[in-house]
């Protein structure tokens, strides 16, 4: 039975376990169709019902919802309580930027962590997951990186405490300030998906910055290189192995003097193995001169083993 409830596409194999919804999934249906339940104008579960739905639960390790559907259904289960306490991996890809629902599947034993917008209330997520180590927010809508996102993307952050893999919307100084500090960071990941762009720029700071003694794979997907210059111009990486970077728009100057800037950073040189830079910039020309000299800025590194730009 733990096996066979380990992974849960969606709640509503669980409904099923009610004894009131189980016709309502089931019946009509062959042995081998997936259910489907129409909750519209059905009564939430009672307490006594609630027992049934989590009489499984418990079993739960990994679950993926896309929908809150029928999330309405569990409006009366008690908010101390866990639903599923044993889940390890929860993917959120609920719609809905300002839904909360998400709360009923967090789990003092939750480590992987994906969702598909920055909600509203996850800012204490990382007080109900005390083992949450893998954190991915990627926004599949459009978004804005203003203030206020920006301080509820580093209230979710600054509420995780052993986070080692990072993939979120660019950040700002403080963020960047603030993981430099936290020794678990292996890998961050940059993504500004369907984001406005965001300009990181480094006067008026005073911040104590330091080195990510342990982060070995940093990676960007954003439409300039402007973002990635400034980070790796003004941070300090020793132990980065892997490094990433995807641009939409990449003007040759502007690749130029991202070669240069990765030529500069010393503390890499005896560090980076993979460097995979690309751009879709059709507009990009480069001649056999340019490629020539763009190479022979990575002749430093030297535990390179792959290499691959544009």
């Amino acid at each position: 039975m733990n096996l066979l409830w380990a992974n849960v596409n969606g709640i509503d194999l669980l409904l099923g376990c009610v004894t009131r919804i189980h016709p309502m999934l089931y019946r009509g249906r062959e042995v081998f169709q997936i259910p489907r339940l129409r909750s519209e104008g059905v009564e939430p579960l009672s307490e006594d019902e609630n027992r049934q739905f989590l009489r499984h639960a418990a079993r739960v390790r990994s679950m993926h919802i896309r929908s809150d559907q029928h999330l309405r259904l569990l409006k009366v289960l008690p908010t101390q309580k866990y639903m599923f306490p044993r889940l390890l991996s929860l993917t959120w890809d609920v719609p809905h930027p300002n839904n909360r629902d998400f709360q009923l599947f967090l789990s003092p034993t939750l480590r992987h962590f994906q969702v598909s917008a920055l909600h509203t209330d996850m800012q204490s997520i990382g007080i109900h997951c005390p083992a949450l180590d893998h954190l991915s927010i990627e926004a599949s809508g459009e978004c804005t990186v203003d203030e206020q996102g920006l301080l509820r993307l580093a209230e979710t952050i600054f509420s995780c405490k052993q986070l080692k893999h990072l993939v979120c919307p660019p950040l700002d100084w403080a963020i960047w300030n603030h993981l430099s500090h936290l020794p678990t960071i292996l890998k961050v990941g940059i993504g500004d998906y369907n984001c406005t762009p965001f300009k990181l720029a480094r006067s008026n700071i005073n911040l104590n910055f330091a080195p990510f003694i342990n982060l070995v794979v940093l990676e960007f997907s954003v439409k300039t290189a402007a973002y990635p210059i400034a980070v790796m111009k003004h941070l300090e990486f020793p132990a980065l192995k892997d490094l990433e970077v995807s641009v939409s728009v990449l003007p040759w100057a502007e690749a130029e003097e991202l070669f240069r800037i990765l030529s500069q950073c010393r503390t890499w040189h005896r560090t980076l193995e993979d460097i995979a830079i690309f751009s879709d910039d059709e507009k990009l020309q480069t001649s056999s001169t340019n490629s020539l000299t763009a190479t022979s800025q990575f002749f430093c590194f030297a535990q390179l083993r792959t290499l691959a730009h544009f």
